[in-house]
């Protein structure tokens, strides 16, 4: 059921969190707790109402989501708290209606929430945050129709509802299936079928993108492939598809073409495989599942008995009737709703781009990956476009997590980079002309409080901020310390302040107006400023870690404050964490490090990032900070990983200082991805081989073309598409970068295409035309007045539509041939 098909009253809604490490529902194996019951659950907020709606949300461990619902019988009071009954903590009562707490009973998985109400807070570190008005009637829609479904099916009915073109795609894989049966039946397959099952990108069922078969292929092995069509649908099995995948090596085919052949078995069987064609995409979708519900996936590594196993394990979850066709569907939609990328609140996180990955289903065997060292400092260099920023999720993973076994994996591997990036061990930041040594380690912000006073503190940057980190071990979001400071934030967003007392037992109301201090205001003070005593939050980390004790400012709040967070979210000391949790591997990725001044962004810590020169090295160095005057040092697990465009500065350029700190990648073009691939009989991977050859003759290797520009082309799906995606990859992204590179010489430019070889000045990209000085300026007009060449040049848009225009790049046109 749709999410729209009801109309509710908006209500206020509240969230109340729930994590069953810290309580259960449960007593001797029963709940507690029943519909109708009416129960105390503490709240941090004053806001809720009698008569408001809330909704109870599990967090801490799977399965995550919204498990109850009811209606707040008694606004917020104070009681005992219930984890130390000498303590007051706040609390609202509510009347269960509705209580789901197993995955069969409707409870909504946070995956679906945090997708479907991406705006919304859904794991809060405070009990009793208000629930967006704009989503609180599709939420308690959603909520009243998912009523007895078991998890697994509510986000596979959800996945599909928000697809939008999955009934025209159930069509056109119906009769996918249909024509299979025919052939079959028959015992023949026509060419335009045998073209429709076996070389189509996209035929109705899926697309294989990339990984699909060549024309010259296809056109060779017809009658082989018209035998292997019959033999997949006459016995759709796991044997059969090792029979076939074996006589496809034998009849010399030069890729095993998994996702085509898969594509075959999946039109003749829908009942026993999805349309999962790639290997990958199936175990993304198990692992996902398994991870969420805890479900009993067992993987062979056929893709077959994969397949069996997926839709064995799921079909008796679901309550209401699916049909194949739409159950294995919704498996694609629901694969392409969890690799959709997240909004990333914080301005340190990858940007969406970083991963250039494929979205189409393509061989697992033809994923090209490359040995990337694991050193402590390294950075990937090469012409534009040759998969370094591809390449950086697995070398930030190889150090980040070393015993991670997915690198052959590239779903998976992207799913734990993912999620290495939201818990904070890996960081990004891009350098440029105009950065600097106060952005990237630290220095003076202006900020402005509610009355328009500014004020200036000193504010870590991403380099000091994510050394800090790895000095403690443990990710942001694992450190207890954090979790306390960011609870005492939105606590206080919903409150006006809170009271505390300082060792000598003097009262003060503490505040938050943002940024990155607490505000405290002494109850018996005289001090006329109505903004309070500034307490930096970075010296409440200080106070905690026990460094630059002496550097810290208003010790006394400090102080109080911190003993305030150990004792009501339950902080250990610094030492017992740190010596009880495991040193975990932190990675800062560098973009274009190349374009920034190394010696204005790092100053004097360009030397501590020596791995000699690091924390707890025989020769290890530290250094005092010169807007905080603290001590600071690098940790040993922290790694640097940067990318460097060599068309942007030559290696040779290089600031020495980083180059010697630095271990060298060296990425170049690859031609062999694009050497199977086609367009109106122009071969890809020899149209860049020779420019390439060209460039390197003219200028050098360092300013030649990746081949990333042109697998946006591979992943069309009509010949149409194809070469109308590269027309427009050379006008707007090839030219524009030869007349940076040639300083706009179109001679060269002109040289690198081809076009002086051809006769046809129809097929030239850039046509060069002689101007006649006296024509503009009269007969009396001397060339040698002015230094001027009398040629002018311009773009031939009618070339980049003709397939001739791209095949003279590569070879001589005809009639040279002849003439020699």
């Amino acid at each position: 059921m749709s999410i729209d098909e009801h109309e509710y009253v908006a209500m206020t809604s509240y969230l109340l969190t729930w994590n069953p490490k810290l309580f259960s529902l449960e007593e001797e194996g029963r709940l507690k707790y029943k519909a109708g019951d009416e129960i105390r659950w503490s709240c941090s907020s004053k806001k809720p109402q009698e008569g408001d709606r809330v909704y109870l949300i599990r967090i801490g461990e799977e399965p995550r989501g919204i498990v109850a619902s009811g209606i707040v019988t008694q606004p917020v009071f104070s009681d005992s708290d219930w984890k130390d009954p000498e303590k007051q903590r706040s609390y609202i009562k509510f009347r269960i209606e509705d209580l789901r707490i197993a995955c069969n009973e409707g409870s909504l998985p946070m995956l679906l929430l945090e997708r479907q109400f991406s705006e919304q807070q859904w794991s809060p570190l405070s009990s009793g945050i208000a629930i967006s008005s704009d989503y609180t009637t599709k939420l308690e829609s959603l909520w009243d129709s998912s009523k007895g479904k078991h998890g697994v099916e509510i986000l596979l009915r959800w996945a599909l509802d928000v697809s939008g073109g999955a009934k025209k795609w159930i069509e056109s894989y119906k009769k996918i299936c249909s024509l299979a049966q025919e052939v079959l039946t028959s015992g023949k397959i026509s060419d335009k079928d045998l073209q429709t099952l076996w070389f189509s990108r996209n035929n109705g069922l899926a697309s294989v993108g990339p990984g699909n078969l060549s024309r010259a292929e296809f056109d060779q092995n017809k009658g082989i492939l018209e035998q292997l069509a019959l033999e997949i649908f006459a016995s759709p099995n796991s044997e059969s598809l090792g029979s076939v995948i074996n006589s496809w090596k034998e009849h010399g085919f030069t890729k095993t073409h998994r996702a085509v052949i898969n594509r075959m078995f999946a039109a003749a069987a829908p009942d026993q495989v999805t349309t999962l064609l790639d290997a990958r995409a199936l175990v993304r979708v198990q692992t996902e599942l398994k991870r969420l519900f805890k479900l009993p996936f067992i993987r062979t590594g056929n893709w077959f008995e994969d397949n069996q196993n997926l839709l064995n394990t799921i079909r008796p979850l679901l309550s209401e009737q699916w049909d194949s066709y739409e159950l294995n569907t919704s498996f694609l939609h629901f694969y392409k709703q969890i690799n959709a990328p997240e909004k990333k609140g914080a301005s340190e996180a990858v940007p969406a781009n970083l991963d250039e990955s494929k979205h189409t289903q393509a061989d697992t065997e033809e994923e090209p990956m490359i040995d990337i060292p694991a050193a402590t400092n390294t950075i990937f260099y090469g012409p534009p476009g040759t998969g370094k920023t591809y390449h950086i999720v697995e070398a930030a993973m190889k150090v980040a997590e070393p015993e991670f076994s997915g690198f052959n994996q590239r779903e998976e591997l992207k799913s734990a980079y993912d999620e290495l990036v939201e818990t904070g061990r890996i960081r990004f930041v891009t350098f440029h002309q105009s950065y600097s040594y106060e952005e990237f380690v630290e220095g003076l912000r202006a900020n402005t409080d509610e009355t328009g006073q500014v004020s200036y503190a000193i504010e870590a940057g991403i380099f000091k901020k994510i050394c800090e980190d790895a000095v403690v071990g443990i990710s942001v979001a694992q450190n207890p310390l954090e979790e306390a400071i960011n609870s005492m934030k939105e606590w206080l967003a919903e409150n006006d302040s809170i009271e505390l007392k300082t060792q000598r037992g003097n009262t003060f109301r503490v505040e938050y107006h943002g940024h990155t201090t607490f505000r405290a205001f002494p109850a018996d003070s005289t001090h006329e400023d109505s903004n309070g005593y500034p307490v930096s939050i970075e010296h409440i980390r200080n106070q905690y870690r026990k460094t630059n004790l002496d550097k810290i400012y208003n010790p006394s709040y400090v102080r109080a404050i911190l003993a305030y967070l150990r004792d009501q979210y339950s902080v250990p000391d610094y030492e017992e964490m740190h010596k009880n949790s495991k040193q975990e591997n932190f990675v800062l990725v560098i973009g274009e490090i190349n374009r920034g001044n190394i010696s204005r962004i790092f100053g004097e810590l360009i030397t501590l990032i020596e791995p000699s020169k690091r924390h707890g090295q025989p020769e290890a160095l530290s250094v005092t900070l010169p807007y905080s005057k603290e001590s600071f040092s690098v940790p040993s697990n922290l790694h640097i990983i940067g990318t460097m465009n060599t068309a942007d500065r030559s290696l040779a350029m290089m600031d020495t200082a980083l180059r010697r700190r630095f271990d060298f990648k060296e990425m170049m073009p690859d031609y062999e991805i694009l050497d199977d691939e086609l367009v109106e009989g122009v071969c890809l991977g020899q149209l860049l081989r020779t420019m390439n050859e060209r460039i390197e003759y003219l200028y050098d290797r360092e300013h030649t073309l990746g081949h990333a520009f042109f697998m946006p082309v591979t992943e069309q799906e009509s010949e149409q598409e194809r070469f109308a995606l590269l027309g427009s990859v050379f006008k707007d992204k090839i030219i524009p970068l030869l007349e940076e590179y040639f300083f706009e010489d179109w001679e060269k430019i002109r040289l690198v295409l081809g076009d002086n070889q051809k006769k046809d000045k129809a097929l030239q990209f850039v046509k060069r035309k002689t101007i006649n000085p006296q024509a503009l300026f009269g007969s009396d007009y001397e060339d040698e007045v002015f230094d001027s060449t009398g040629v002018r040049y311009e773009i031939n848009d009618d070339a980049f539509e003709r397939a001739e225009a791209f095949q003279q790049i590569i070879s001589k046109p005809a009639e040279n041939r002849e003439s020699e």
